[in-house]
């Protein structure tokens, strides 16, 4: 596989979030050099390998396009990676603003490639836009007007048509890498694997009245920087959308049983069925398209949960 020049500083919006900071420390460790925009300076989650000659944070807001183009015009960067986006709880209690920041944020960052004539714009969009009366999730599966789906997902759609757009029009080179669930060391998100994971580590009991049954396609947080740094790096793509995950569901058993082998007595209970709320059981993600990119998951469930139980110690 070809890939970019590794002295192309990449940026990342929502660099100092949790994917961010993976995502760059990935990228750096590749032999790339990164910028990190966020409105915040988290640097916790970099590794030894981010240092000020190939990692470089500027506080600014997506919503300012000018703040954008000055942090592109002043690094020289060539690309980016938009990641940026408010964490669920925010989302479901400020739904304007959810709806504002994911789709003027994905505009500013599309106009601002667009003017400044860069490369190629990764957009992190998600598997929750595919419809769970879908048998296989495959990227060029199709949208449906009755997809029971969140804002989230909705905006999601949104501005990957938009992008597509973009490059249809103006040939900006947008593609979309579709993420599964993310979990990890650092992850806030407030799914149910970081529930029990976070839970069990702190002996705090963990109690579903039903959904045992219920599966979900979540991805170690490495495995996900790995296959968007595979995306965004590639000289040349085939395609303009990309699932990024394990291919795999697992039934909330099946994560709780996993989770018992390393915390013993984590006092975790729940019925069977699904989830009637919320989440909506989908059909794992087809990644045989990512793996033309030399993509391979590197975390199953095993190896994932262990790593990211350590990471309390």
């Amino acid at each position: 596989m070809n890939v970019a020049k590794l002295e192309e500083p990449i940026l990342i919006t929502g660099g100092c979030g949790f994917l961010g900071q993976y995502l760059a420390n990935d990228l750096i460790m590749n032999g790339n050099r990164v910028v990190l925009f966020d409105v915040r300076d988290d640097r916790s989650l970099l590794n030894e390998h981010a240092t000020e000659k190939n990692c470089s944070v500027i506080i600014g807001d997506v919503l300012n396009i000018s703040e954008i183009m000055g942090a592109i015009i002043e690094h020289d960067v060539k690309s980016i990676i938009h990641t940026t986006r408010l964490q669920k709880d925010e989302r479901a209690n400020r739904p304007y603003q959810g709806l504002r920041v994911g789709l003027l944020s994905t505009f500013h960052v599309l106009e601002a490639a667009r003017l400044l004539k860069l490369g190629r714009v990764t957009y992190l969009s998600s598997g929750a836009v595919y419809d769970p009366r879908l048998k296989s999730c495959t990227e060029d599966s199709p949208f449906f007007l009755d997809m029971p789906m969140e804002l989230h997902a909705c905006v999601k759609v949104s501005c990957e048509m938009i992008g597509l757009k973009y490059a249809q029009m103006f040939g900006v080179d947008f593609v979309s890498a579709r993420a599964s669930g993310i979990y990890g060391p650092g992850g806030t998100s407030p799914h149910n694997m970081t529930i029990l994971v976070n839970n069990a580590v702190r002996g705090k009991k963990t109690e579903f009245k039903k959904g045992g049954d219920h599966r979900f396609e979540f991805t170690y947080v490495k495995d996900i920087a790995q296959g968007v740094r595979r995306v965004h790096t590639a000289v040349h793509l085939k395609y303009r959308v990309y699932n990024v995950g394990i291919g795999q569901n697992y039934s909330l058993f099946e994560i709780a049983r996993e989770i018992k082998k390393w915390i013993p007595e984590a006092d975790i209970s729940m019925g069977p069925g699904l989830i009637d709320n919320f989440w909506v059981q989908r059909n794992p993600m087809d990644i045989s398209r990512i793996k033309e990119l030399g993509y391979m998951p590197e975390y199953d469930l095993e190896k994932g949960v262990s790593e990211y139980i350590k990471s309390f110690v």
